[in-house]
């Protein structure tokens, strides 16, 4: 909890936590303890909090994992509706990046698991607030993502 506060800072508060390692040490809690809802909720929102950071930061939350640490919670929570509110505002904030940090999104299976987000819970306002926050980031890409959100149904949902 404690890192996630820190990094619902300004980018220079944020910058300690990636500096600190802090983006490593969550990836592993979440990887160790993926059955605990509320070490994935908070853990979501430190990646999610990071990833609203600047364009540097976002790479970073990329390149240790963060996206795919994201999605795997997703899946093994898939009925939660925390988690998945969290998740998704994780990946529209690094879809709210440059074409490069969507693309990594898209790569990663960041659409399909939007998708099924918003068709395992079509109830839940929040859920589809942010499913289609993320969706929306993504379609302001690239030619080559915005056919990648047609193919992935992501027009349908």
């Amino acid at each position: 909890k404690g890192l996630a506060n820190v990094a619902n800072g300004p980018d220079a508060q944020k910058q300690q936590v990636i500096s600190a390692g802090g983006l490593a040490a969550i990836i592993h809690s979440m990887k160790m303890q993926e059955d605990e809802k509320d070490i994935q909720v908070q853990a979501l929102r430190g990646l999610g909090n990071v990833a609203s950071g600047s364009e540097a930061q976002k790479q970073d939350l990329v390149n240790a994992g963060g996206v795919a640490a994201i999605i795997h919670s997703m899946e093994v929570h898939e009925g939660e509706k925390d988690i998945q509110v969290n998740a998704l505002k994780g990946l529209a904030n690094v879809a709210n990046g440059p074409d490069a940090q969507k693309q990594q999104v898209i790569s990663a299976g960041g659409l399909a698991a939007i998708i099924h987000s918003m068709k395992m819970q079509e109830d839940e306002k929040d859920i589809q607030v942010q499913a289609l926050r993320g969706l929306g980031n993504v379609a302001s890409g690239s030619e080559a993502q915005k056919q990648d959100l047609v193919n992935a149904g992501g027009v349908a949902a």
